[in-house]
């Protein structure tokens, strides 16, 4: 304990209390800063907050969507996976189906592209490069003749077309010459008399 110079006072413990206190300019600046540095955490903890609510929303979404599709699973019977389909082009058709591997039912069908129609011609080109290099590709042993355009057909009235060519020996003579029919020959042999 200690006793003032009259003796009349004694301080028996010093402590904080929260009171009143006058700031100078120095306290102000000081004060600023901090409410800065508090507004940005803040705005970090509500972001963080943000994010975590999202993170478990989407958790929640994607368990319930999981329980739904169980759920129709179980009431139907009917579950959606994966199954090994493959293409089949039914040529006679003109069509390209879809098969299940497992069952052979076809799933979809649709029309085929005009490229998928020409990959099937004798003059198309491979598809890929398995060819051996330096192997010759076989050629088309002959092509499919496609119907007859109106201008072809023998009723139509070509008399007054002059690029009709009605001449057997003209058609003969204008075709490439590995396409040209070769003329039969006459034996010499059975037409020497002796």
């Amino acid at each position: 304990m200690k006793r003032n110079a009259t003796g009349d006072v004694e301080i028996k413990r010093v402590f904080l209390e929260q009171l009143p206190y006058t700031l100078n300019e120095s306290d102000l600046a000081n004060i600023a800063r901090k409410i800065g540095a508090k507004r940005g955490e803040i705005l970090e903890l509500e972001a963080k907050k943000r994010q975590t609510t999202e993170h478990f929303k989407a958790l929640i979404d994607g368990a319930q969507a999981s329980a739904d599709s169980l759920a129709a699973a179980a009431h139907t019977g009917i579950e959606t996976r994966e199954v090994q389909c493959a293409e089949a082009f039914v040529w006679a058709t003109g069509r390209v189906e879809v098969r299940r591997k497992d069952t052979g039912d076809i799933v979809r069908e649709r029309a085929m592209t005009p490229e998928e129609r020409q990959s099937q011609m004798p003059w198309a080109p491979p598809k890929d490069d398995a060819t051996p290099k330096g192997a010759k590709r076989a050629k088309a042993k002959g092509i499919p003749m496609l119907p007859a355009a109106e201008h072809d057909r023998k009723d139509a009235d070509t008399s007054d077309d002059p690029t009709v060519i009605t001449d057997p020996e003209a058609i003969v003579d204008g075709m490439p010459p590995e396409e040209k029919p070769k003329a039969k020959r006459k034996s010499k042999a059975k037409g020497k008399k002796k």
